[in-house]
């Protein structure tokens, strides 16, 4: 049993040694190769938001000179009283923000009055230039088709509290967040002019809201891709069947304003309204029992000024996940080759500790064993000594070794003379038949 226990042993620490060696040598180098894949899988992320990102304002631009065209198109043919025509305007507003998934649809006449939006009849104030915040995107549409530069813009804004108000969108704008800071609505908007024969005679301005994750309406062949909200795409574009715990994010200002991760304990996206860093390019989250690694990038607005960020969540933002995986994975291995190789040592070393009992068990049966020796003569006598028996009959023919069941070895003294004694009486046979054989 000793020596299965040490050839287990020995058998081990031949297989585990070289795994140490091995891993010593690995672990640096799968550590890097491990942070080196996981960090080119979340730059291939962020890239691919991005130009899904620039394909939205492309497709938002589109949209929204399809509109225009249709609104100069309406004002061109309809006839009636202005009412009449404030009415099918009305109605076509509304059918293209359902269409079109529009969070808001505004047009204004060439100096950016306000003459009719989706949601509601417009003030008799109501300016896009004028005011605490004039719109950006509808600023540049007007100055470029005052210049006879009939073409559509779009770009991220950031509307304020009062003008979501107008448009009834402060509720689903509002995010929850530390400092209740969240009021405002980072948008993607579009602008394009209206022409009526063959002049510049207004803007139509667009918008889908960025802040919260709605599923929206589900698509219908034929459907414009707008239907489906922008983070939605990003999460579907990640990798085919990814990881669940990817996810994109949305910040404005210090705020995650949207997110596609998994809802969290209070039915809210996990690292929504979590705080933010407007400086950090890989920042690190935690919230409840999650920790992510966050890779942003900026979004500008049509002057280049940072207003936002979108980013790319991944689990775990701790710089020793990478090693510890390699060391899991290492440590795996090890465990597998030291029970393999013990394995295979306990099983040589029962084998051989079986072979050494039978060679020791044989050298004591020769030794100490009973002997019976046929010996033929004329006559065939028997002779009994002690349970020893030697048997005579004419000449010597052969001497058969007889091996006994068992014998058993003992300490005991008397047991140690009565061997000595049998093999005394075993010599005085022999002799005496040795002596037969030479007087014949």
């Amino acid at each position: 049993m000793r020596l299965q226990v040490k050839s287990a042993l020995l058998g081990a620490a031949t297989a585990v040694i070289p795994v140490a060696i091995c891993s010593l040598v690995l672990l640096p180098a799968l550590t890097r190769e491990w942070r080196d894949v996981t960090t080119a899988r979340r730059q291939e992320s962020l890239r691919a938001a991005g130009s899904i990102l620039e394909k939205r304002l492309a497709e938002l631009r589109s949209a929204t000179q399809r509109l225009a065209d249709d609104v100069g198109l309406v004002a061109e043919t309809e006839s009636g009283s202005a009412a009449q025509q404030r009415a099918r305007l009305q109605d076509l507003l509304a059918r293209a923000r359902d269409e079109y998934a529009f969070d808001f649809v505004i047009i204004a006449d060439a100096k950016g009055k306000v003459t009719a939006r989706s949601n509601d009849a417009p003030q008799p104030s109501e300016e896009l230039l004028q005011g605490e915040h004039p719109n950006k995107v509808a600023e540049a549409a007007i100055a470029n088709g005052s210049r006879k530069q009939l073409l559509p813009s779009a770009a991220p804004a950031i509307e304020d509290e009062a003008f979501l108000k107008r448009m009834w969108l402060d509720k689903t704008a509002a995010v929850k967040s530390p400092n209740d800071a969240a009021k405002s609505g980072l948008m993607l908007e579009a602008a394009a002019p209206v022409v009526l024969s063959g002049s510049f005679a207004g803007i139509v301005l667009t918008g889908q809201m960025l802040n919260n994750y709605n599923l929206g309406k589900a698509l219908q062949p034929g459907a414009s891709s707008l239907q489906t909200p922008l983070i939605g795409e990003i999460k579907q574009a990640l990798r085919p069947g990814s990881d669940e715990d990817w996810g994109a994010v949305i910040a404005l200002g210090d705020v995650i304003v949207a997110s596609s991760l998994q809802a969290g304990r209070g039915g809210e996206p996990l690292l929504k309204g979590s705080k933010h860093d407007p400086e950090a390019g890989d920042e690190a989250l935690r919230v409840e029992d999650h920790a992510y690694s966050v890779l942003w990038q900026p979004i500008k607005s049509a002057k280049g000024e940072r207003i936002g960020a979108l980013g790319i969540a991944s689990p775990s933002g701790d710089p020793a996940t990478a090693p510890r995986m390699a060391r899991n994975a290492l440590l795996t291995v090890a465990i597998a080759a030291m029970f393999t190789g013990g394995l295979l040592g306990l099983l040589f070393g029962g084998s051989l500790s079986s072979r050494i009992s039978r060679l020791t068990g044989a050298v004591n049966r020769m030794s100490l064993g009973e002997l019976s020796v046929s010996i033929n003569d004329r006559g065939s006598r028997t002779r009994s000594n002690d349970g020893l028996a030697i048997s005579l009959d004419g000449d010597l023919d052969a001497a058969a070794f007889q091996e006994p069941d068992k014998v058993e070895i003992s300490s005991d003294r008397d047991e140690i003379q009565r061997l000595a004694e049998q093999l005394d009486v075993m010599r005085e046979s022999f002799r005496q038949a040795i002596e037969r054989i030479r007087r014949r």
